[in-house]
């Protein structure tokens, strides 16, 4: 599997990750370990950056806090030093999100169970080798201290000679990934039969393309039901254990106060070790939810290659999944309206993980050398493409459009992705006008006169302003065309004075 980071010369190499039953044990004790680091390091960032210190010196304190970590503490000591530096790099790296991007919030901590992946960042030639005993069947070994040993099938793609810029061990349930960040060159494309492309984002079809000659086709969701009905059958099979065990007085139930929520929920817990059923069926349904990623990041990918490939530029709505994602809960004096299908609603918006095509989009569009334009989203649906008419009674159903004004109508999403491409259109012109063209040097004849120098004087009149330095006319401080005109004028002044 092979997938592009967002830097133009960088892709990323996937491989299935091997080791043997004491390798996946302590595989789990190092991730449990690394997301106690991972809170310590959070809660660390978030006391310094309340005290007003600075990134550089939070930088520092955390590079102190590992130092002595791995010095004083009998676990740490045993691994590798990349893997803390990883953490640290993960920690900064979230809360520098939080400042750049406006709908990620501040990082929080989560149980170190659910610690899923190790990162080495700049890592030596000594933690990839290649298996030398196998000559036809070539495999791979990742040799970092205080891992087990580690092993994948190599293939061709890979080159042992030049080493991988990170190194990334993702643990989904019991299987094991190993991800390769290593420099690559962009495969060129041909022209693109399309010139630019209008996206529409939606709930009931995940895209809607429309192209220039006003063609368009819809992308369905992924059909889920089989892996649906799976889920469901484990998480009854998960119940029926958990009764079971609160019926033999295995288990039992305790209030925990939820701050989200803001309330109290009933948690379950066992007393010793859980039944070798329940454990068998946690794990199948992290199996099959992992399954279920998998296929809808290979069908994701599957069809934002296709737009990219058939079309030179991308405009794209510019949707806010947060503001639209909003809870109608409301508050105890002003209770909301529909609540349950309000949260059915972004549940299905969720579901679509828009935000992850609107990436996947972006970067292969760099990647592939296509233009890609974000376009607002205000009134996109409710605008009419021929008149530029905009009511909200435009939108009689769901899924049909009809304008008011002159009776244009059609489907509701190729309207908006209609809209969408025009806008785009307009905002690349603007793109183009804006854009400087490249001065050529001019080149002065010889004996030429070197370029009148203004006096103060000169300079102050030809601005609006009085020798003194009052202001005449004009407000501005800074030049005009027509002054810089009249300043060219001005002759140099003479060696006398």
């Amino acid at each position: 599997m092979k997938s592009h980071d967002k830097e133009a010369n960088l892709t990323t190499l996937q491989y299935r990750l091997y080791t043997n039953r004491a390798g996946y044990t302590e595989i789990d004790r190092i991730m449990r370990l690394c997301g106690q680091a991972h809170n310590d390091m959070i809660r660390r960032y978030h006391y310094l950056q309340d005290k007003g210190v600075s990134p550089t010196k939070i930088r520092r304190v955390l590079n102190e806090d590992n130092t002595y970590l791995k010095n004083h503490n009998q676990e740490w000591s045993d691994l590798a030093r990349p893997i803390l530096t990883g953490i640290q790099f993960r920690t900064e790296r979230a809360f520098k999100r939080e400042e750049e991007v406006e709908e990620a919030g501040a990082p929080k901590t989560k149980s170190p169970h659910q610690f899923q992946t190790l990162e080495i960042n700049e890592p030596s030639k000594n933690h990839l080798k290649r298996r030398e005993s196998d000559t036809k069947n070539p495999k791979g070994e990742v040799h970092i201290k205080g891992l087990p040993h580690l092993w994948f099938d190599a293939d061709d793609r890979l080159d042992f000679a030049t080493q991988p810029r990170v190194i990334r061990i993702t643990r989904q349930g019991r299987i094991l990934t190993l991800c390769l960040v290593v420099e690559a060159k962009p495969t060129p494309l041909p022209p693109a039969p399309h010139t630019i492309a209008g996206i529409d984002p939606g709930v009931k079809n995940r895209l809607t393309v429309v192209n220039e000659k006003g063609e368009y086709y819809t992308i369905p969701p992924l059909d889920n039901s089989p892996t649906e009905e799976k889920k469901k059958e484990l998480q009854r099979t998960i119940q029926r254990c958990q009764d079971q065990a609160l019926h033999d007085d295995r288990a039992y139930t305790a209030l925990h106060w939820d701050k989200k929520r803001g309330k109290y929920r009933c948690r379950f817990h066992w007393y010793g070790r859980p039944s070798k059923k329940y454990l068998d069926a946690r794990a199948q349904l992290q199996n099959c939810e992992r399954k279920r990623q998998v296929r809808q990041s290979q069908h994701e990918h599957r069809f934002t290659t296709e737009i990219v490939r058939n079309h030179q530029t991308i405009a794209i709505e510019d949707t806010k999944l947060v503001n639209i994602t909003k809870s109608a809960k409301g508050t105890a004096k002003n209770p909301g309206k529909n609540v349950k299908a309000k949260s059915g609603l972004n549940r299905s918006i969720r579901e679509q993980r828009l935000g992850a095509i609107r990436d996947k989009l972006e970067y292969k569009a760099s990647w592939y050398g296509r233009e890609f334009i974000r376009v607002p989203a205000a009134y996109t649906s409710q605008t009419c493409p021929s008149c530029k008419f905009t009511s909200p009674e435009n939108r009689p159903s769901r899924d049909y459009f009809q304008c008011q004004s002159c009776r244009t109508n059609g489907p509701a999403d190729a309207i908006a992705g209609t809209n969408i491409l025009k806008n785009g259109q307009k905002a690349l012109q603007e793109k183009e006008i804006n854009t400087p063209s490249p001065r050529s040097p001019t080149k002065s004849r010889p004996g030429a006169k070197p370029p009148a120098k203004a006096t103060s004087q000169k300079l102050a009149r030809a601005r609006g302003l009085s020798p003194s330095g009052r202001k005449q006319q004009d407000k501005k401080g800074s030049l005009t065309q027509l002054e810089m005109l009249l300043l060219a004028e001005i002759s140099p002044p003479k060696a006398g004075n």
